[in-house]
């Protein structure tokens, strides 16, 4: 069978696991993409990795002139995306590697469907149900206000947490907001204060009878009066201004200039800050908003934004990392240990046991990486023989394929003589490294107490 065959029949099989879940994540593909605000009627986008098109399907609801482009590797899921948008000339196809593919377009926005990997029917089971309102899911957004987000994608760090204190955050839209705020820009403007107090008086049921306030509220309702998202400003620009796209575009790239700039360079920037002025000025006095209030609207909106698209990508990896934690708490310590940078590792570890989390020291008749495992029915982390200092990863690889090919090392002579093969890479200096960290102990009892002893350092750590 050729690679492609074995492809597109692995393709096939995924693609059937993943129709199974594909109705629980409605309302998650369409929220996502109602999050998302195009420049335009007609934005054109790439959907990666595009399957049966599913996710272009969602966004054709919403921008049904959409211009999109679907590319994957598996000719036999384009050939039905094909079937499913049949006679819409906007949409193409590309069967090819989107990481090699050169593109000819320039894109609006990249979209990707969510992966969604194997589970056990019991798993599935309750991945489906939790899934289901992922984005309603209280107990996600509890953890999220009280900052309980180590390991969480955008959120380990502490002014990042006390964002999520300060705003209070409990819902999906605070999450996403909280991502944007955290930036150098908000922080040092205030505007993580701004937004938590606009948010207790909504919530307080406050009204502010300002006609400037109203219109604030009427842009950015979704952030309480406060601008964060350039698709904010760049809808007020349009609609309250009277500018074209093409002009609200360059007041984002006027946001982003101005550093460094030479005499003559600022002092074009200058004038260029009053030609866009003047025309938003204009077009707000259409709406019969006076100049020098059309004047602090305009310079309000120049203050800083963030793109809402990114954040809205940034905030569903951290969402559904959260749901992770608390749903799948071991299985999720276990991924960030293993993919951790090796110098974060002790501070995630102790994190992990102040989680709740049973961390086993290496052992031989373990793994060369991190690893899950069962200990009286009780499901653990083990640390790799690749983590101890002076083993190394090949002599780890070697100890764990002889252990896979010719079963469990019995004791230290089983272990020693096994290794005769080895004996270049599983040297003096490696096997004294695995005596002193324990990965040789055969007494369970002895064990199993380093481990009580490790854990409980872990703990005080964390």
């Amino acid at each position: 069978m050729s690679v492609v065959n074995k492809f597109n029949q692995k393709a096939k099989e995924y693609d059937s696991e993943r129709r199974a879940l594909i109705p629980c994540f409605d309302d998650f593909y369409g929220i996502a993409i109602d999050c998302i605000d195009f420049k335009g009627d007609n934005p054109k986008v790439l959907d990666l990795g595009a399957g049966t098109g599913i996710l272009s399907q969602f966004l054709l609801e919403k921008y049904p002139n959409a211009e999109i482009v679907l590319i994957d590797l598996a000719e036999e899921m384009l050939k039905e995306a094909e079937k499913r948008f049949e006679g819409n000339d906007n949409i193409s196809f590309i069967c090819d590697d989107y990481i090699t593919h050169e593109f000819n377009t320039k894109f609006d926005i990249i979209i990707s469907s969510l992966s969604i990997h194997h589970l056990t029917g019991t798993e599935k089971k309750v991945l489906i149900e939790k899934y289901y309102d992922l984005l309603n899911d209280e107990k996600i957004y509890e953890e999220f206000g009280k900052a309980n987000t180590d390991g969480i994608f955008q959120f380990e760090a502490k002014g990042a947490k006390n964002i999520l204190k300060e705003i209070e955050c409990d819902c999906y839209k605070d999450v996403i907001a909280a991502s944007a705020l955290n930036r150098p820009g908000p922080l040092s403007l205030g505007m993580v204060e701004e937004y938590a107090n606009e948010k207790k008086n909504v919530r307080n049921g406050v009204k502010e009878k300002n006609h400037k306030d109203n219109i604030f509220f009427q842009y950015a309702d979704d952030t309480y009066g406060t601008f964060v998202y350039q698709e904010q400003i760049m809808k007020v620009c349009v609609e309250l201004g009277e500018m074209t796209w093409d002009e609200a575009d360059k007041v984002m790239k006027f946001l982003k200039s101005g550093s460094g700039m030479k005499e003559k360079e600022l002092k074009i920037k200058m004038q260029e800050e009053e030609k866009l002025t003047n025309k938003f000025v204009e077009g707000a006095s259409k709406k019969g908003i006076k100049e020098k209030e059309a004047r602090e609207i305009f310079n309000k909106l120049l203050v800083y934004s963030f793109n809402k698209g990114h954040a809205v990508g940034y905030a569903l990896i951290s969402i559904e990392q959260m749901f992770y934690k608390i749903y799948y708490n071991t299985q999720f310590w276990y991924v960030t240990l293993k993919y951790a940078n090796e110098k974060d590792v002790p501070r995630l570890s102790s994190k992990a046991v102040k989680d709740g989390c049973v961390i086993l020291l290496p052992h031989v008749n373990g793994a060369a990486y991190h690893k899950i495992t069962k200990i009286d029915g009780d499901v653990c982390i083990r640390e790799g023989t690749s983590t101890i200092k002076n083993v190394g990863l090949k002599a780890a690889q070697y100890i764990e394929e002889e252990k896979n090919k010719n079963g469990k090392f019995k004791d230290y002579d089983d272990f020693y003589d096994r290794m005769e093969p080895y004996r270049r890479v599983v040297n003096k200096r490696v096997l004294e490294a695995l005596k002193e960290s324990g990965a040789l102990e055969f007494d369970k009892k002895i064990y199993f107490g380093r481990c009580q002893k490790y854990n409980s350092a872990l703990y005080g750590r964390g």
